[in-house]
């Protein structure tokens, strides 16, 4: 008989945080799992870890050559037999009712195609919660400028994801996920629950940090992709400006605010035309985002931003949290 969930798991050099991951899935309140672990040519301890564990659930494949996430998520997801595929790293704890929490949701709400969840992020010397937005419109008008779902949280319903021939792109090194939802935006419904189900471990060994420029890159590449859907083939200066936004990195220069208000505006505008995302969700996010540069020039909103057309939408109460979000916004450079 099939279980209610397939864990999926890639390792590659799991090292000291692999024991944790493993046991945090184990553990789970939900015991009708199976937990499918590929090893993706390891050269470390993780096999010997992975074979320390005699539990029933544990289906491990071991590889001696190294093929990357996205090759090895898809072999993990065709050897699934859950009806939902839940994922996992390495190096991330599950809380113990993730799983519970997640098929209840997922059963409650069958036209939900991938659910995620907020996280609580430790290591390096941060101390952070991200919450991610929850309805399924909400996550579409974020994804022109980050990724709004968190990747070892999604699980997916397996039989939605088989009907849209969904997969992820091998060709992506990195960011795979963040091109999965923007494509599987349009097929599946997506949803966050907004309850922190996973605690994601920074650390030095994560591929967004070894490779952090080849991570914003490919990010870079999928933006970009985007606006070309919304007709629009910026420049050099735009995509440069639009880069700044999407990572929280702008410098905090009167002459940033000269150069993102038009650009924003024209993302607005070209919506209004493309309806490549929803409305209002998207104006308010593209509002909020103005909203954040002003307030990082001038920490009293004054008469540029309340004069602007970008602020009819914001809701202010969103500031509350604004440098967490400007943070965790940097932070998911390693997506």
């Amino acid at each position: 008989m099939s279980p209610d969930v397939s864990v999926v798991m890639s390792v590659c050099n799991g090292g000291a945080f692999l024991a944790q991951a493993i046991e945090s899935i184990l553990g789970q309140s939900h015991s009708d799992f199976e937990f499918i672990v590929i090893d993706d040519g390891s050269s470390d301890d993780s096999a010997d870890t992975i074979a320390s564990y005699s539990d029933a659930r544990l289906r491990v494949v071991r590889h001696t050559e190294n093929a990357g996430l996205a090759t090895r998520l898809n072999e993990g997801f065709a050897l699934a037999s859950g009806r939902y595929i839940a994922r996992m790293d390495a190096d991330d704890v599950s809380l113990p009712d993730r799983l519970a929490r997640q098929i209840k949701f997922m059963k409650a709400n069958a036209y939900v195609g991938a659910c995620g969840t907020w996280v609580d992020v430790a290591g390096d010397g941060v101390s952070q919660r991200w919450e991610y937005p929850t309805s399924h419109k909400a996550i579409h008008a974020r994804l022109l400028f980050d990724c709004a779902m968190a990747h070892p949280t999604v699980m997916f319903d397996r039989i939605r994801l088989q009907k849209a021939r969904l997969s992820y792109d091998s060709s992506y090194p990195c960011a795979q996920d963040y091109d999965l939802w923007c494509r599987a935006v349009e097929d599946l419904s997506l949803a966050n629950l907004p309850e922190v189900l996973l605690v994601r471990r920074l650390h030095a060994g994560q591929v967004g940090r070894r490779d952090a420029n080849g991570q914003q890159r490919w990010a870079a590449s999928i933006r970009r992709r985007q606006l070309e859907g919304l007709g629009i083939r910026p420049t050099d200066e735009q995509s440069a400006v639009h880069e700044a936004i999407s990572t929280w990195s702008w410098p905090r220069t009167e002459s940033f605010l000269e150069d993102a208000e038009p650009w924003l505006c024209l993302l607005r505008q070209s919506n209004r035309t493309h309806a490549s995302y929803p409305e209002p969700e998207f104006s308010t996010v593209v509002g909020e985002r103005w909203m954040t540069i002003c307030r990082s020039v001038a920490p009293k909103l004054g008469r540029r931003f309340w004069n602007s057309p970008l602020s009819g939408v914001v809701d202010l109460g969103w500031t509350e949290n604004l440098r967490g979000r400007a943070l965790r916004g940097l932070a998911l450079l390693g997506l």
